[in-house]
Order: structure tokens, then sequence, then C-alpha cells
């Protein structure tokens, strides 16, 4: 019955189970304990998730109360929140303005668009013959036909390449400027007609050498009876191109 143990042993033993239930007691069996519907362990785990919470709740109040003492110590004040008020009511009617601008600014480049489009219908054949007509000599005959796009862009056929091309995109630089001389003074042709504008030139062929040189004065010799040419440059080498007169 003892299980083999003396009398002392179970008097030692009684001893320490009676400290064990007063030291349960003491700390977990409290009143609140012994009335409450949880068991022990639940009710201490509430008492956990409990302390849990206050101590959240003291950090957020920290939270707030240094909210407030930044927000007193901004320097804001009433006169500048009128002032920013003002500056915003200001921007908004910038904003307005700038929005009713956009959309006359897109109704104005649609318009373009179809006048671009109006006038590339109406002037190709007239500029891509005007263009043709000195396009072979101005370039050696390698190109000698040109067409005018919808969007006015000019393109020349390459046999090199058997397809058009678009001068900037795979000629070089003299060859550009040829073609464009030609194109500018074709669309000259197409908007005057016959009418004697003066034709204002100011160093247009730095990139020519002297064979392109001598293929653009041969063109501005045919031009020179049906407009006035005014030639702007420092160079020498057009000393000898028309009436040479030397500004002072």
């Amino acid at each position: 019955m003892l299980s083999g143990k003396s009398a002392d042993e179970l008097r030692t033993e009684q001893v320490e189970l009676l400290n064990a239930k007063k030291e349960l007691e003491h700390s977990e069996l409290t009143d609140d304990v012994k009335h409450a519907r949880l068991s022990s362990d639940e009710y201490l785990r509430k008492r956990r998730e409990l302390d849990m919470l206050k101590l959240e709740r003291k950090r957020e109040e920290q939270k707030t109360t240094a909210s407030q003492v930044r927000q007193e110590d901004a320097p804001v004040d009433r006169e500048m929140i009128v002032s920013l008020e003002e500056q915003l009511a200001a921007a908004q009617q910038r904003l307005a303005y700038h929005k009713r601008r956009e959309q006359v600014v897109g109704l104005v480049l649609q318009e373009l668009a179809k006048a671009v489009k109006a006038t590339a219908s109406s002037a190709q054949k007239v500029v891509s013959a005007a263009i043709e007509q000195h396009l072979g000599t101005i370039t050696g005959g390698r190109y000698t036909e040109a067409r005018l796009r919808d969007d006015l862009a000019v393109e020349v056929f390459s046999a090199e390449k058997n397809d058009w091309v678009v001068p900037t995109e795979a000629l070089s630089a003299g060859t550009v400027d040829q073609i464009y001389f030609l194109a500018r003074l074709a669309f000259l042709k197409t908007i005057a007609g016959n009418n004697p504008v003066p034709l204002l030139l100011d160093d247009p062929f730095v990139t020519c050498d002297a064979p392109r040189r001598l293929q653009i004065r041969a063109i501005l010799e045919k031009y020179k009876d049906e407009y006035q040419i005014l030639f702007f440059t420092h160079y020498p080498e057009y000393e000898d191109w028309g009436d040479n007169v030397i500004a002072l």
C-alpha cells in the first residue's frame, strides 16, 4: 500500500503537495478564476491576450500623442492655410485654361492633318514632276524618279535597292541637300505659280562638293528669269554666281 515508502517519505511528499496546492491557489485559483466559467488554463490565456491588447493600446496612444504634438508644432497657421487655398484655386484655373488650350490645339492639329493630306493629294503629281525634272541631272543619273507621300514627305526610287527610300534615311548628306533643294523649288512652283516671288538662299549648299555645286548652279540659271534669287554666303566659291554684292 505504501509502495515501499517509509512514513517519513510520505510525510515529506505530503508537505510538498500541500505547498504546491497553496501556490496554485495563490497564483491561479483566485476568486475570479474560481467563479469563472473558463478553466484556469483558458483564463490565463485570456489574461495574457488582454495584457497584449493593453500594451498595443498604449503604443497607439503614444503614436496619437506624438502626432498631436507634431501637428501643434507644425509651422502652419490659418493665414498659411488661406494662402494655400488661394494658390490651389489659381492652379485649378490655370489647369482648366490649359485643358481648353489642349482641346483647341488638338482640333488645330486635326485640321492641319486634313490640310496636309489635301495639299499632298492635289500637289503630288505637280511636285513629283517638278523634282524629277532636275533629279537625274543633280544626282548624276543615280535617281530619276520621285514622289510625294500623303504626309508631304519626299521619296526617291533607288535602283540599287529596287524600292522607294526616304532621302534622310538612306542617302548621303550632299544628295539629301540636293533632293530637298529640288523639293523646295517644286513646292515654291506649286504654291506661287507664275507669281514672281523672291527666292532667298542662306548657304544651303555647304555639304555639296564642286560637281554638285555646278549642277545646282545650272538649275538656278534656269530659274533666274522666273524668280529674283538672293543668295547669301561667305564662301568665295560662289563669287562668280550672278551679280556679286559684297556687304560692308
